[in-house]
């Protein structure tokens, strides 16, 4: 009988209810009192295609094992701590950096549209200046009875040495006067903007120290 291999299965003979244990023959028999009954486990052992059944199995700590052990309880978890709530005094104050805040960043957008545009306009107002400039200096080269002509729309009208000089210096006097306009709202505009931005620092200052 060395080898043979048995079938232990629970819940008795005829009931289908498996363990899945299967055991060499001669482990068994080496145990005293291996026949003493058991009504948990039942031994079958394998004669060809059959099963013989043997008896019941006595209990075993080696049969323990299998058993299915219950899961170990879970451990308590630990309340979630929930942020403390603004107070009544302080939403006010988060109500008005949130607006300073916003408006600040709507005035630096149309600012920076406003000086880009400045800009633009004085690098035209440079260039119409520095060409009236010399324009103006090569025709003060030529003799007074030079006859010039002036461009109007699709016709040249005959002027004077004089008139054209007077009216090159006017154009760049003109244009002088617009750069200088334009450099003036530049400087207002950054300084408004940096003036909105000191007034959000002093808020934020008040609100720490409170």
């Amino acid at each position: 009988m060395l080898g043979e291999v048995l079938h232990i299965e629970r819940g008795g003979a005829g009931t289908g209810c498996t363990e899945g244990l299967w055991m060499p023959h001669p482990w068994l028999c080496s145990r005293p009192g291996w026949m003493e009954p058991c009504a948990m486990y039942q031994i079958w052992r394998s004669v060809g295609w059959n099963l013989l059944l043997l008896g019941p199995l006595p209990p075993h700590p080696a049969l323990t094992s299998i058993r299915p052990q219950p899961a170990p309880p879970r451990p308590p978890t630990a309340p979630t701590a929930q942020a403390p709530s603004v107070g009544k005094m302080a939403a006010p104050v988060d109500l008005e950096l949130k607006k300073a805040f916003t408006e600040l960043q709507a005035k630096v957008i149309d600012t920076q549209q406003k000086v880009k545009l400045a800009d633009i306009q004085i690098e035209q107002l440079s260039k119409s200046k520095k060409h009236a400039h010399l324009t103006d200096t090569e025709i003060m080269t030529l003799v007074d009875e030079t006859r010039m002509y002036e461009g109007v729309g699709r016709m040249f009208i005959l002027q004077s040495k004089g008139v054209i000089h007077n009216q090159l210096l006017e154009k760049q006097r003109i244009a002088e006067e617009k750069i200088k306009e334009l450099e003036q709202k530049k400087s207002y505009l950054e300084r408004s903007v940096k003036e909105a931005e000191d007034n959000i620092r002093e808020m934020l200052m008040a609100r720490r120290a409170q």
